[in-house]
């Protein structure tokens, strides 16, 4: 790699992982477009190839807006590659995959500036910037403003929730959303109302979450025949007749309370848009973190974005199944988005190291990962762009010697580093708040606690997250603290197959791993969680 240019080594790394020639020239792209004139300076920077290396300043004033630009404007900057996926026109819905660290979200923030300033641009055209949480939303809320002139005004970022919700209430409809205390009091309407047999509440919420509310089912005919994809086991047909019994109990005391859950939101605010036609607010949608949408979503996307004769641009998507958190697998063609011949895959990690990518991409090594739709993602080709340090992986007998250590270290990092480049994250927030703040207080060591609730990352000292609430977030050094056997995987959501709550939480690990910019330590005491030793064992190889 270091004797020979960047385009000739991506082209080398792909065959070496298994592409065809054909494939390896059609991924680097190295056919140009035009004869490139060798005697002329300014062509040559307006190459592509050239553009991967270097930013032409074209005014004194540009130079000075880039020097005290804040951080926020640097991790914008657009490779080639992804230049032609933002400026590229789409007759019909297109995604984008890629791992971590390799820009997704990037590529959409662009999109819809690229949508809003040069396709869509009439004072009264609309674009619909949407993610799976508040959190994420509020992020690209920040980063978008910090890159568009006056076309922002016309880009809305929204949390899909958020807006069905608003949405909704501006036609006089308001809902009363259920919160846990008010669930757990419907369950036990159901319960008294029809005795639950041998199967106790955990497997009825499951059973409601991951087959009735994951496919939209609303009739006992539906219950029957709809498979129940990721559960346990199977069900006695004479069983199944008695859980649906339960499970229609407990939506009619919903129902009787006036409350409804947020697929139910979706889905009533979809029906809602059906029903009254009318002008649609946007000409496109971009949406981020596909890979957490439930299918409820898709649907409602779907018809602000419609299918029709001379639509162009309408849906542009990235994702990334290998950071599935919250959803489960979906396959976007059998909810009416048809994304053959529009998909499009990032394989350079701007982020990570390449030592961190690959201890990271080894804890899903095994694990079959879906491409959104019909088939299955692959980690062959990808590759960062630095080198590092590998990840360092330290175990201790007890909590206290961990503590020791991680006070020490972060004693180390902050007398040369910025604090707020540093984040230690654990599985759950109890652990964090009850493990390691004592700690950090007893030490002296100032930190700001991410709280699921906080919009952005802002205050003193170091950050402390869980590893749900780091997701979109990268720090120059990451600590995964207490990855310890039966905190990490933390299993034993109600009649799910073991395998899938398994594959999920390797993927929250995967995630929080890869916030990792420079330096990745994970720490645990007693016994060591098996995905980490896991991970070490193999490697960490493809």
């Amino acid at each position: 790699r270091d004797h020979r240019p960047e385009e000739v080594y991506e082209a080398l790394f792909m065959l070496a992982a298994g592409a065809t020639v054909e494939e390896a020239i059609l991924e680097a792209r190295k056919q140009p477009e035009a004869p490139v004139d060798t005697d002329s300076f300014e062509k040559a920077l307006e190459h592509p190839d050239s553009q991967r290396r270097f930013q032409v300043v074209e005014t004194s004033g540009d130079l000075l807006e880039m020097l005290n630009a804040p951080l926020e404007r640097w991790r914008v900057f657009l490779h080639p590659d992804q230049r032609k996926l933002v400026r590229r026109r789409f007759n019909g819905p297109a995604r984008v995959l890629g791992g971590a660290g390799t820009g997704k979200t990037v590529v959409a923030m662009h999109r819809a500036r690229h949508l809003a300033r040069e396709v869509f641009n009439a004072p009264t055209d609309r674009i619909l910037f949407t993610t799976f949480t508040a959190n994420l939303a509020n992020n690209l809320q920040h980063l978008l403003a910090s890159m568009c002139g006056s076309e922002m005004e016309r880009i809305e970022v929204v949390h899909l929730d958020s807006w069905a919700v608003r949405h909704m209430r501006s036609n006089d409809i308001a809902f009363k959303i259920a919160n846990e205390a008010m669930r757990t009091d419907c369950w036990n309407d159901a319960y008294a109302a029809v005795d639950p047999g041998k199967y106790d509440e955990a497997f009825y919420r499951a059973e409601w979450e991951h087959v009735v509310q994951f496919n939209g089912i609303t009739s006992r005919q539906d219950y029957f025949r709809t498979p129940r994809i990721g559960r346990t086991s199977p069900l006695p047909r004479a069983d199944k007749a008695r859980v649906w019994e339960v499970l229609e109990e407990f939506r009619r005391a919903l129902r009787g309370r006036g409350l409804v859950e947020w697929p139910d939101v979706i889905r009533e605010t979809r029906l809602y848009l059906e029903n009254n036609p009318g002008t649609l607010p946007y000409r496109a949608i971009v949406v981020d973190e596909a890979q957490d949408l439930h299918p409820e979503h898709w649907k409602l996307l779907r018809t602000l974005a419609p299918e029709g004769e001379g639509v162009h641009d309408n849906l542009f998507i990235v994702g990334d199944a290998h950071q599935r958190i919250y959803g489960r697998k979906l396959v976007l063609g059998r909810l009416g988005i048809n994304i053959r011949g529009r998909a499009a895959r990032l394989k350079i990690n701007y982020r990570t190291t390449e030592a961190i990518r690959r201890w990271s991409t080894a804890l899903l090594k095994g694990v079959e990962i879906d491409d959104l739709d019909d088939g299955l993602d692959t980690t062959a080709g990808y590759k960062s762009i630095r080198d590092g340090v590998e990840p360092e992986v330290r175990a201790f007998d007890t909590l206290e010697q961990e503590q020791a250590f991680i006070t020490d270290h972060l004693k180390t990092l902050t007398a040369t580093n910025d604090p707020q480049s540093i984040c230690l994250v654990a599985r759950t927030k109890r652990q964090l708040t009850q493990d390691y703040v004592p700690a950090l207080e007893k030490a002296g060591i100032e930190h700001t606690i991410l709280d699921k609730n906080t919009d952005t990352d802002e205050g003193p000292g170091i950050r402390l997250a869980t590893m749900h609430r780091v997701k979109g977030l990268e720090y120059s050094y990451m600590i995964l603290a207490g990855v310890n056997h039966g905190q990490v995987p933390l299993l034993g959501e109600g009649g799910l197959a073991p395998g899938e709550v398994l594959n999920k939480e390797r993927c929250l690990l995967y995630v929080a791993s890869t916030r990792a910019r420079d330096a990745l330590l994970v720490s645990c005491h007693g016994r060591t969680s098996n995905l980490v030793n896991r991970s070490q064992l193999s490697g960490y190889g493809e």
